[in-house]
């Protein structure tokens, strides 16, 4: 069992160690996930140290032959719980290095998530707020329709929930308290990139999070639909939706009017089901309206984002799409005031810029860039990823009126696809990312760990989970 435990510590180091060197670039250690690394390897190599502890112990105090085998039998059963604990972690990384596709695109996806992340805590304002910067979160492609973020205190689900792993609650609960964020990707976006704009939105849920803006908004919302005499089940309602509404706002300050072109892809529908209000999100008729209103109100160009929708084209006679139309001026006003913790507004807070998105300015210019053959020099900053990934959407938005038949379509649709992703790593901002990001060493967190297995192995066999 001793060369099981060195066999398991030297493996861990090998994985550990591959996931920072494949982090370099220029030779610069760039960091984009540095906390999650530090607090894998915090966790796991603490936590066999203490087995080891166990082990030496066993092998000193136990002189019944019985009891001694019954003990390392426990032993070893804690061992393997700690091997299913890293073989989840590794299923996190793995897409990284086993499909070239797959690491392309979620390099490129690194950037944009950075890009709209880490915009945000570089405001004077968030830093004397006293917020800072979390763990930069770790993109994964899952088989699932639509993206999703999940902060590293939010239950994790889907693939991401461990339990699927074949954790059992007490490990799937240690998982959730450390400082890991994933945002969930969907694989349509592997060969059609210009769907990564979808990232602003997930991060956004991050973002309200950590600058403690849910409340606000939630109560913002309430006020708004109050102003308009909605009976008060209608005001709870308009809070419910806060989360995703403040998502979409970031979405939109962040990409700018591409953000309500992808989104009216995905939501429209029938007339019946425009109309229809969802759980977490107001009806698609009024989530078009707020995103419209406020892209008009940060005076940017909407026509061709709302792509022939018209907002005007509604039931008058259907009473609550018209009590929920009569809240947006009042909500997109809210959008645009003043946040809490004196950040000041969000777009502001933001470093919004309209200059990038108006017409023949340098999202149209990327546009036609990407669908053509020059050459790719984006500057590297923050903007201009975001810049890039706007025009992505731009250059298919073009593509897709076209009169291509379907070879050329697809060839079309494939050169545009590389050039994004070629375009998205290339403006990548330089320097190391991992002086901004938090250290994820986790001593204690290694202690209970180790508490965690040890009880597992001992109530918890997993030749029994086996047969």
């Amino acid at each position: 069992m001793d060369a099981d435990l060195a066999y398991l510590a030297e493996a861990i180091k090998e994985w550990i160690q591959l996931q920072r060197d494949s982090d370099f670039k220029a030779g610069v250690y760039i960091g984009k996930h540095k906390t999650q690394i530090e607090a894998i390897e915090s966790v796991l190599l603490g936590s066999l140290e203490v087995l080891q502890t166990q082990l030496t112990a066993i092998v000193a105090n136990v002189s019944e032959l019985g009891q001694f085998f019954e003990e390392c039998r426990h032993l070893e059963q804690s061992i393997l719980w700690l091997q299913r604990l890293w073989e989840w972690f590794q299923d996190k990384f793995k897409q990284r290095h086993e499909s070239e596709r797959y690491k392309e695109l979620l390099s490129a996806a690194d950037e944009i998530v950075w890009s709209c992340y880490r915009q945000t805590f570089l405001n004077k304002r968030a830093e004397e707020a006293g917020f800072k910067q979390g763990p930069t979160p770790l993109a994964v492609i899952e088989s699932h329709f639509s993206p999703a973020a999940v902060h590293s205190d939010k239950p994790l689900t889907g693939s991401l929930m461990p339990a699927r792993s074949g954790l059992n609650g007490d490990l799937t609960e240690f998982i959730q308290g450390m400082p890991l964020s994933y945002l969930r990707l969907p694989p349509w976006c592997i060969n059609s990139p210009w769907w990564l704009v979808f990232v602003a939105h997930e991060v956004g849920h991050l973002i309200q999070h950590e600058l403690k803006l849910v409340r606000h908004y939630r109560e913002g919302l309430e006020q708004a639909a109050r102003n308009n005499g909605l009976p008060e089940a209608d005001i709870q309602r308009w809070g419910q939706w806060g989360k995703e509404i403040f998502a979409d706002v970031f979405s939109v300050i962040m990409l700018g009017p591409c953000t309500l072109w992808a989104v009216i892809e995905f939501e429209w529908s029938t007339n019946e089901q425009m109309k229809k209000r969802k759980t977490k999100y107001p009806a698609p008729l009024i989530r078009i309206a707020l995103m419209a209103g406020l892209i008009e109100k940060l005076a940017l160009p909407v026509k061709e984002a709302l792509r022939g929708f018209g907002l005007e084209d509604r039931d008058k006679n259907h009473p609550v799409m018209n009590r929920d139309l009569s809240v947006v001026s009042d909500a997109v006003d809210f959008f645009m005031a003043p946040l809490p913790h004196n950040l000041g507004a969000l777009h502001t807070l933001c470093a919004f810029d309209a200059g990038p998105f108006l017409p023949n300015q340098e999202v149209d210019i990327w546009a036609s860039n990407l669908q053509g053959n020059g050459t790719l020099l984006p500057a590297k900053n923050l903007r201009s990823t975001r810049t890039v990934m706007s025009a992505s959407v731009h250059a298919w938005s073009d593509l897709i009126k076209k009169n291509l038949d379907p070879k050329e379509r697809r060839q079309a649709a494939e050169h545009l696809a590389g050039r994004t992703i070629d375009a998205l790593k290339l403006s990548a901002e330089p320097g190391t990312r991992s002086e901004h990001a938090p250290s994820g060493a986790m001593p204690e967190g290694a202690k209970e760990l180790a508490r965690l297995i040890l009880a597992a192995g001992r109530d918890e066999p997993l030749v029994e989970l086996d047969l």
